[in-house]
C-alpha cells in the first residue's frame, strides 16, 4: 500500500505537499507545527505626553496597533517618574491586553488627591516587549500631574522682641502656613544700627524650611562688649523671591538689644527718626537750602498713625516739610518707614528758636524732638 506523508509549508497561505513512499503501510498522517505569522502589527502609545489635574480623578492613556489582528496582543508596561505609585497615583494592571479584532486598548491611571503642596509631578509610562506584535516608535508616554495646592506662606512669629546682650545670642523663627512636600527657601535681609559685626554674628541668608517640617529657627550670635550702648536694634526682613513659599502676614521683625553694660533698657519711643538731627548751612534770607530727608520708622508691634513733622514755635515759614510718599496722616505697619523731606528757607532776620516733633496717634509725649536755631547773618542752622 501507498502511504502519504503531508507536511505544513512554512509560508502563508498554507500549502500541503504529499510525498509517496513505497512499502509504507498505514493511514494518511498530517504533521503540523506552530508557525509565526509572516506579518505582525506594531504597537505604541497614541500620544507622547498628556497632563491631568490632581483633582482630575483618573485619566486613560491609549495604546494603539497599526492594524487589526486576528489574535490578542499582550503589552507589558512599567511606571517611573517623580509621582509615586501608591502615594500619588495608581494604574491598571500590567500587561495591557488588546483583544483580537480590536485596534487599541487603554491604561487607566487613577490620581490621588492630597492637600500637600508638591509642585507638578510626572509619571513616565513605558511599553515593554509585547507578545503578538512588535514595538513601534512611541514607546514612552509622559503624564504630567498638575498640583492644585498653593505653596505655603512664610512669616515671622512676632513683630518685635527684646533680647539681652549678655545672653550671647538668640534665634528667630520662620514658620510656614502649612507643611509642604517641598523644601521652602526664604531669603532675608538685616538692617538696623546693631547689624554690624561689632554687635551681632549675622546668620547667612537664605533660611531653608525642610520638606515635611513647619518651621526653622535661625540662630543669631550677640557680641558682648564692655561699652554702654543704648537703643540698639536689628531689623530682619523676609525678601523675595522665595522658592516654594510666598510672603505671609509678618515679614519684618524688630529685635531690641538690651545692653547689659547700661543697666535696664528703657524701651524706645513708638516712632524713631533717622537721622535724629539735621544740620543746615548758613544761607541768605529768601534763599533755600538743599533738601534733607528724615526717615520715620514704626518700632511698635502694632500699626501706628504718623501725623507728620510740625514746628512748635512761630517760625513755621522758615522750614519747608514735604512728604514724597504721599500726604499725612499715614498709618505705618510694624517696622514700616516713611521719608520726610525738610528744607531751610529763612524769611526774617530775627533770631528765633524752633523745634519740630514727630507725632503719632499712639504717643505724642514719647516722640523725640529736634530743635532748630538759626541766625540770619552768622550761625548755621540744625534740626
Amino acid at each position: 500500500m501507498l502511504a502519504l506523508l503531508a507536511r505544513v509549508h512554512s509560508a502563508l497561505p498554507r500549502v500541503y505537499r504529499a510525498v509517496a513512499r513505497a512499502g509504507a503501510v498505514g493511514a494518511l498522517t498530517v504533521l503540523t507545527s506552530a508557525v509565526a505569522p509572516a506579518f505582525q502589527a506594531t504597537v505604541q502609545f497614541a500620544a507622547a505626553s498628556s497632563s491631568v489635574g490632581e483633582a482630575g480623578g483618573s485619566v486613560q492613556v491609549t495604546v494603539v496597533l497599526s492594524t487589526v489582528q486576528t489574535w490578542a496582543t499582550s503589552v507589558p508596561f512599567g511606571v517611573s517618574g517623580t509621582a509615586g505609585v501608591g502615594s500619588d497615583l495608581s494604574t491598571s494592571l500590567s500587561p495591557l491586553v488588546i483583544p483580537a479584532g480590536a485596534l487599541s486598548g487603554v491604561i487607566t491611571v487613577d490620581i490621588v488627591q492630597d492637600l500637600l503642596y508638591e509642585g507638578d509631578e510626572n509619571a513616565v509610562l513605558r511599553l515593554d516587549v509585547p507578545t503578538g506584535a512588535v514595538l513601534g516608535v512611541t514607546t514612552q508616554h509622559l503624564l504630567t500631574v498638575v498640583d492644585d495646592d498653593l505653596p505655603p506662606t512664610a512669616s515671622f512669629t512676632a513683630h518685635r522682641t527684646v533680647v539681652d546682650e549678655l545672653s550671647g545670642g538668640f534665634s528667630f523663627r520662620i514658620q510656614l502656613g502649612q507643611v509642604s512636600g517641598l523644601a521652602a527657601t526664604v531669603p532675608f535681609s538685616i538692617t538696623g544700627n546693631a547689624s554690624g559685626p561689632g554687635d551681632i554674628i549675622a546668620p547667612v541668608s537664605p533660611a531653608v524650611v525642610p520638606a515635611g517640617q513647619l518651621f526653622v529657627d535661625v540662630p543669631v550670635g550677640l557680641v558682648v562688649d564692655r561699652f554702654p550702648e543704648l537703643l540698639e536694634q536689628v531689623v530682619f526682613r523676609l525678601d523675595q523671591p522665595m522658592t516654594h513659599a510666598t510672603p505671609g502676614a509678618i515679614t519684618s521683625l524688630v529685635v531690641v538689644i538690651n545692653d547689659g553694660n547700661a543697666g535696664p533698657l528703657a524701651l524706645p519711643p513708638a516712632l524713631s527718626a533717622a537721622p535724629s538731627a539735621l544740620s543746615f548751612p548758613q544761607v541768605r534770607i529768601g534763599a533755600t537750602t538743599a533738601t534733607q530727608q528724615v526717615v520715620i520708622t514704626n518700632l511698635h508691634s502694632s500699626p501706628l498713625t504718623f501725623l507728620g513733622l510740625a514746628p512748635e514755635s512761630g517760625q513755621t515759614g522758615s522750614f519747608s516739610v514735604t512728604y514724597p510718599g504721599g500726604p499725612v496722616p499715614v498709618t505705618l505697619a510694624p517696622a514700616q518707614s516713611v521719608g520726610v523731606n525738610v528744607r531751610f528757607n529763612p524769611l526774617a532776620r530775627a533770631r528765633r528758636r524752633t523745634s519740630c516733633a514727630r507725632t503719632s496717634a499712639a504717643s505724642r509725649r514719647a516722640a523725640s524732638r529736634c530743635r532748630a536755631s538759626r541766625s540770619a547773618r552768622s550761625a548755621p542752622t540744625s534740626c
